[in-house]
C-alpha cells in the first residue's frame, strides 16, 4: 500500500546513454507500464545505483516533482528502502 500522497511503481536500475546534467552512469526509472513515463528520472538514496546493478528491479513509493527550471521526475524519500523485485546475474 502506498504512503499517503505517493503511488507504488516498480522502476529499473539502468545505465544512462547521455549523463549530461546528471551525476554517475546509473540512474533509477519507472519500469515499462508502469503509469508514469520512462524518461522521467526518480530521486532516490543515490546509495542505490551503488549495490545494485542495472537491470535490477525495485518497488517504491514516488511522486511527481517540479524542479525549479529543470522539468519534473519523480521522488522517493532517500531513507524509504525499495523492495528488490529482481536482481539480474553477474556476468562472467
Amino acid at each position: 500500500m502506498a504512503r499517503n500522497g505517493y503511488t507504488t511503481i516498480i522502476v529499473e536500475i539502468y545505465e544512462a546513454e547521455r549523463t549530461g546534467g546528471k551525476h554517475g552512469r546509473f540512474h533509477v526509472r519507472p519500469a515499462k507500464d508502469q503509469p508514469f513515463a520512462q524518461s522521467l528520472d526518480v530521486e532516490c538514496n543515490s546509495s542505490l545505483v551503488e549495490r545494485h546493478r542495472p537491470g535490477t528491479l525495485l518497488r517504491m513509493d514516488v511522486k511527481k516533482k517540479f524542479r525549479n527550471g529543470g522539468g519534473e521526475h519523480l521522488y522517493s524519500f532517500y531513507k524509504w528502502e525499495p523492495e528488490v523485485i529482481y536482481e539480474p546475474p553477474i556476468s562472467k
